[in-house]
């Protein structure tokens, strides 16, 4: 089973689906009594609990957010991880965020409750080969075998009966240009046409931490992060392997809506 296939069967959602505009949500874990044993939730709800205050200040300057959200609709989310007998609780209040938010969390969720591939060869190279070393100290984790199930539960507005993707994307009408000029795998691009206001060192560190999950891009090794960054009033990607949809929406929050106005250049100079 992949790993998509095992998120999407591990959700519970209500039998009325979630709102379209997402205003509070929960995301209840469920672990299997040989997880709970290994201590396992604990371990996870650690791990997300980071994530999830390093991307709080993306999500709350619009990053997922509805397509007729007020600007700072979501100024004031907030987040936190709680841990129970069972498993662990996300919950987020103060939200005003598309379906495509849900996606995301769970998928935080998913990624943090399974050990990458090569994880064990990466630990034996650290320890300079001491193989034995490694096993004594490696605890590898399996969302599949140790999580029973995801209970998504949220308020809001507009009840959506449509099946829940996990692995959707951003789909905004306004930004399909944008995404389109926008190659999956490019040296460098660079971007002008709006200002960059929103741009802070907070909504770097939240991207890219999401970015190092592999949410990002498609199924499979993690590519290296990007840099970004700004210089005389353009933004600057170094190194873009993802799907483009998500840079697209990262550009309309920090240019404040203002996405569809840019225009995307690769740079023939760049190393």
């Amino acid at each position: 089973m992949s790993r998509p296939e095992a998120l999407r069967r591990a959700l519970v959602l209500p039998p009325g689906g979630l709102p379209a505009i997402l205003a509070d949500l929960q995301l209840r874990v469920v672990y299997t009594p040989d997880a709970i044993a290994r201590g396992v939730p604990a371990r996870v709800a650690n791990e997300v609990e980071r994530t999830l205050e390093a991307a709080i200040p993306l999500f709350a300057a619009g990053f997922c957010g509805a397509a007729n959200a007020a600007p700072n609709a979501a100024a004031r989310l907030s987040g936190a991880v709680t841990v129970t007998k069972t498993g662990f609780v996300l919950s987020v209040t103060g939200a005003a965020h598309a379906l495509v938010f849900a996606a995301v969390l769970s998928r935080v969720i998913e990624a943090h409750s399974q050990t990458p591939d090569g994880a064990f060869a990466g630990l034996v190279d650290l320890l300079d080969g001491d193989e034995a070393e490694a096993r004594a100290v490696f605890s590898a984790l399996s969302f599949a075998e140790d999580v029973e199930r995801i209970e998504i539960t949220g308020a809001g507005t507009e009840q959506v009966t449509a099946p829940f993707d996990p692995m959707a994307r951003p789909a905004r009408a306004t930004l399909d240009g944008l995404a389109g000029a926008i190659p999956a795998d490019a040296e460098r691009l660079i971007f002008e046409g709006a200002a960059f206001d929103g741009w802070t060192e907070a909504i770097d560190d939240g991207f890219l931490t999401l970015f190092g999950l592999g949410l990002f891009a498609a199924p499979g090794p993690v590519p290296s992060e990007p840099e970004i960054f700004l210089a005389d009033g353009r933004l600057v990607v170094d190194g873009w392997k993802g799907d483009p949809a998500w840079l697209a929406e990262l550009l309309d929050v920090v240019t404040g809506g203002r996405g569809a106005l840019l225009r995307v250049e690769p740079d023939a100079d760049a190393p």
